[in-house]
């Protein structure tokens, strides 16, 4: 393992006073902060008017009249979360490989390009339904093609292809009226999921203000699980 002794130089300054500025390449700053304004966001379905970023930059330590001062010296990435993100990744510690999140601005690429507006997962989910069924007529006319050359018998034949033909028939008649009954239901489920969603962290954020106000002498537990418990 690599070990570097952090560097302490003397700053001068006007009078009597002292100071002194200490460096090392693993000092850094980071910062969390909430933002407004339309945004799209990596691993999120839907536009957001509000969301948090985080910040991290590097730093050095001035010392002066008895403390310790940090000053960021360049900033090196920002990134942004959705609401629902922010609450994953702070409590959601070794578990998976990590919550989605956005790059906003990184050290030498500056700001990057914005994401364009999410695709609508219902017309996804409703594309890949037809495509399945797609398939699936597919697989009854290659079976009508093979019955047809199986050598077998002609009553036998009509009675297989007889089959076959009903199972395209319900395929057609039913397929349309599904796949749109599917996309309407995972519309209504994304605009309650949002509401829910909402409703949810303002709770959380709120409970977090009373928790910080009770103080330690009277703890008020917060859970991304359920209620809270006092």
């Amino acid at each position: 393992m690599n070990i570097e002794e952090p560097i302490t130089k003397p700053v001068p300054r006007p009078g009597d006073m002292e100071e002194t500025v200490t460096t090392h390449p693993a000092f850094g700053q980071i910062s969390a902060s909430r933002r407004q304004g339309s945004s799209n966001l990596y691993g999120s379905d839907f536009t957001h008017n509000g969301y948090i970023t985080i910040t991290i930059k590097t730093s050095e330590l001035h010392r002066t009249l008895s403390n310790d001062w940090h000053f960021e010296t360049g900033q090196l990435i920002e990134v942004a979360l959705s609401e629902a993100q922010w609450a994953s990744f702070v409590s959601s510690l070794n578990q998976g490989s990590g919550v989605p999140c956005t790059l906003e601005w990184i050290a030498g690429k500056g700001r990057l390009p914005r994401l364009s507006n999410p695709k609508s997962r219902a017309d996804q989910f409703s594309k890949e339904f037809q495509k399945d069924f797609d398939e699936a007529l597919e697989a009854l006319d290659d079976l009508e093609a093979a019955l047809a050359a199986s050598g077998l018998s002609k009553k036998k034949i009509d009675d297989l292809l007889g089959k076959a033909r009903k199972a395209k028939a319900r395929i057609n008649d039913s397929a349309p009226f599904v796949t749109k009954q599917f996309g309407e239901h995972m519309e209504n489920e994304m605009e309650n999921a949002k509401v829910e969603i909402h409703s949810y962290l303002q709770n959380l954020i709120q409970r977090a203000g009373v928790a910080a106000l009770a103080g330690p002498s009277d703890p008020i537990v917060l859970s991304l699980e359920g209620d809270t418990g006092e």
